[in-house]
């Protein structure tokens, strides 16, 4: 494949690799897949089409949780966050700058009439790569819900929550202006000056240096840095999980695609001591996904269910932070669209996985007796 002008979109379980294939090259792509002996299924004969009408249908002008906002529309969104509802208290506060001198914005959420303090908390993020529009999406949708919907009202009893909607913002405003399909952040390369951007997910200081779905090469869509937390995104998240006084019970990282629970360990295959409690949640969570519509995802270890990856946020979590159920929920689809996902597809997304993470607090709740 490196002699054509294919795009790895990604890298799937059981060894499945997904391309962009440009349509000049489509039938000479297909002898040479046939003469290798390579199976192969045409998921969509016009991929730019999908992304014309995508983002033809962006909310530029006014926020909306049914729609992908720029980030320009979530940030106005975010700045107005401050104060207390009927439910739940919220502050915006920026935790980083990226090298584009965008702010990094994390809300804290806590219950009406009680101070933010040391009690249990849940740390979330989305938006770690940028070209998973579907994962700010929900989250954002997340941050709606905690602060205003009374059924949230058990879970900002038990526990106050640390929310990042977009980790990644150079990145994403990248995809909106330049290319959809954009992975990484946009850092110039001092290695390479032709090439832009490190996999921030591939950035964190736990088991790093092993190339696993991980690349050293500047150029590579899965580039790990030139050395962990290289980048200033990766680092606000590491400070966020570390920040001193801080008791974190679950770390949960929304991405795309595929529709799995997943947990530590994504660098091997190998289980955590721990890794029936995780399995537990998980599948509480996946069942109750399940019930809501019947939408399956599937729950496991990381690196044994999806892939082996070194250097993930949810690995660092896990090992260095010290948060016992630390999770990465890959989202809709399981590979029709992809990253490019419908904003049809926001709503209901956002709202199995509602059900998901109530029952996984529930889960969390009656494991470790966490009621403040």
């Amino acid at each position: 494949m490196a002699n054509y002008r294919s795009i790895t979109l990604r890298e799937s379980p059981e060894d499945i690799t997904e391309l962009a294939i440009p349509p000049d090259e489509l039938i000479v792509t297909k002898k040479k897949l046939k003469k290798a002996g390579i199976n192969y299924t045409l998921q969509t004969t016009n991929l730019q089409k999908s992304i014309d009408a995508e983002m033809a249908a962006v909310s530029a002008n006014v926020f909306q949780f049914n729609r992908y906002n720029t980030y320009d529309k979530i940030k106005e969104y975010l700045n107005s966050l401050d104060g207390c509802g009927s439910i739940a208290c919220s502050q915006t506060i920026t935790i980083g700058e990226t090298d584009e001198k965008r702010p990094i914005y994390m809300v804290k959420i806590w219950k009406n009439g009680m101070q933010l303090s040391n009690r249990s908390t849940i740390l979330v993020d989305g938006g770690i790569h940028a070209r998973e529009w579907i994962s700010p999406a929900v989250v954002l949708n997340f941050i709606n819900f905690l602060k205003t919907n009374t059924a949230a009202v058990n879970l900002v009893d038990e526990f106050q929550w640390f929310v990042i909607p977009v980790l990644n913002p150079d990145g994403y405003v990248y995809t909106h202006t330049t290319d959809r399909l954009w992975r990484k952040n946009r850092k110039q390369s001092q290695v390479n000056s032709n090439c832009f951007g490190t996999d921030l997910n591939r950035n964190f200081d736990y088991k790093w240096n092993p190339l696993q779905s991980a690349s050293s090469d500047p150029c590579s869509y899965v580039y790990r840095g030139p050395t962990p937390f290289s980048e200033k995104e990766s680092i606000a998240l590491r400070d966020a999980m570390l920040q001193q006084g801080q008791t974190y019970t679950s770390y949960i990282s929304f991405h795309s695609y595929g529709q799995y629970y997943l947990y530590p360990w994504l660098h091997s295959d190998q289980l955590t001591a721990d890794w029936i409690d995780l399995d537990d949640c998980a599948k509480a969570a996946t069942a109750a996904i399940y019930g809501y519509k019947r939408k399956r995802y599937e729950a496991g270890a990381g690196g044994s269910l999806l892939y082996q990856a070194s250097g993930t946020s949810a690995d660092y979590g896990k090992a260095i932070a010290n948060i016992k159920y630390s999770y990465t929920i890959e989202l809709r689809d399981k590979g029709r669209k992809g990253f490019v996902l419908s904003y049809r597809q926001i709503i209901p997304t956002w709202e199995e996985n509602r059900d998901g993470i109530i029952a996984l607090v529930d889960c969390l709740v009656q494991k470790n007796n966490l009621i403040k």
